[in-house]
């Protein structure tokens, strides 16, 4: 049983994966897209989200929270000064790539902080304090 839900748990992370790269309504292509990989937690009072961004300057990157989502866009450029007839192999892709992220409730889009450090970009996203629960006594009616 434990192998069924591992298997099933790895299904989903596959498709998450695939479904997080593309906008509304785009199909999966197989261009020259590329998909930097994710960490993303969630701890009590944030949202911490890593991608390997490696060669991808700071001003190439954006990130946006839009309609509930989290949107992380970028763009990777192909080296200038390397004659393309001197090219071996190449198995660093490069051009733009999109990842969207459905937020949870309680996120505070005020408190949203990116920053980008060896090639990692990370994202933190505060939470607002959860309201505490409180019981509503009930009296009887007159």
């Amino acid at each position: 049983m434990d192998d069924m839900l591992e298997l099933r748990t790895r299904i989903n992370r596959l498709f998450e994966d695939l479904m997080g790269r593309l906008e509304p309504g785009e199909m999966p292509t197989a261009g020259g897209e590329w998909v930097p990989r994710v960490d993303l937690y969630e701890l009590p009072d944030r949202i911490v989200l890593l991608a390997d961004v490696p060669g991808v300057r700071p001003e190439d990157l954006e990130v946006r929270i839009e309609g509930g989502h989290l949107v992380m866009r970028g763009s990777r450029r192909q080296p200038q000064d390397v004659d393309p007839t001197a090219l071996c192999r190449m198995e660093r892709p490069f051009g733009t790539f999109v990842r969207r992220y459905a937020l949870p409730e309680g996120i505070d889009p005020e408190q949203v902080h990116a920053s980008s450090r060896e090639g990692v970009l990370e994202i933190v996203i505060g939470k607002r304090e959860a309201s505490a629960v409180r019981r509503i006594p009930i009296r009887p009616s007159s």
